[in-house]
């Protein structure tokens, strides 16, 4: 087929980038897309049917399928700046025309990367924490001090990207988590490529258990004990890519984490003519 377009198929040696096609999907995965596509459904009720079944798999109170992590960073961002708002949602991408709504989100310097755009999209701003990338590779350190400062009315939320050595300047996840929701501010994950290992799926946002093999040695009465527990940080929303780790379409993304904040996301993605609309997912991709 790709040759028939001109095409040439390449060898990976890059891992599941999006810009080298993501993963392979599994033939189960292409079967159960071949058999969704033959019906007609609403997309509104499958989409609460199959988030729901993703929390159970994953341990998480409430799930949402995007069109990818990218897309999970819009609605995310929208979801705690707006809450249950109609007006606000209705404002993006200039929620700051709304009075008394939060217009800024926390990110530590080191973590900025280059598809936080997706999080400026909405209308808001950063505020920056912490040392650079190159500080950080360095030994500098965030103090929780600097977090603590900038919490104000203005913040709607704070983003970790926990992703390679550059980012170790920024403060631990349960310490954020800790700190803003003392504050009353909710705290994103972008964790677009942190599967595997697959129990970060409910380790950041989800209930604590253990992990995968040490479940499996259980189940077959290999140990009494599974003692590899993975604990629940309590972050308010993770994100993860459906096309890498997860092996699924490469157009799609998961949102896992508190109830309210999935049903405002819901309320502002497709078919619904807000923020989310041009970040549909298909029948076949949920």
């Amino acid at each position: 087929m790709y040759e028939a377009l001109g095409v040439v198929p390449v060898i990976n040696g890059f891992g599941t980038a999006t810009r080298v096609s993501g993963s392979l999907m599994p033939e189960p995965v292409i079967a159960a897309m071949r058999e969704a596509s033959g019906s007609y459904v609403l997309i509104d009720e499958l989409l609460a049917a199959a988030g729901r079944r993703i929390a159970q798999l994953t341990r998480n109170d409430a799930a949402y399928i995007c069109s990818s992590a990218t897309a999970g960073l819009v609605l995310a961002t929208a979801a705690c700046v707006s809450g249950d708002d109609p007006a606000v949602m209705a404002a993006f991408p200039h929620p700051g025309t709304v009075a008394g709504v939060p217009t800024k989100v926390v990110i530590h310097r080191c973590e900025r990367f280059s598809y936080d755009f997706s999080v400026r999209s909405t209308g808001i701003t950063f505020v920056e924490i912490g040392p650079t990338r190159e500080e950080s590779l360095r030994g500098v350190r965030t103090s929780p001090d600097e977090l603590v400062r900038v919490l104000d009315g203005s913040v709607g939320a704070v983003l970790m990207v926990p992703n390679g050595p550059h980012t170790y300047g920024a403060l631990p996840i349960g310490e954020v988590v800790k700190i803003s929701h003392a504050h009353g501010v909710p705290v994103i994950v972008d964790a677009a490529s942190q599967i595997p290992a697959v129990e970060n799926l409910w380790h950041f946002s989800g209930n604590g258990g253990p992990a995968p093999w040490a479940h499996a040695l259980l189940e077959a009465g290999i140990t009494e004990s599974a003692p590899e527990s993975v604990a629940g940080l309590g972050v308010d929303l993770a994100i993860f890519s459906g096309g890498k780790g997860l092996c699924g379409p490469a157009s799609t993304g998961l949102l896992l984490g508190r109830p309210d904040l999935i049903d405002s996301i819901t309320r502002q993605g497709s078919p619904n003519p807000l923020i989310g609309r041009p970040m549909k997912v298909g029948k076949d991709r949920e």
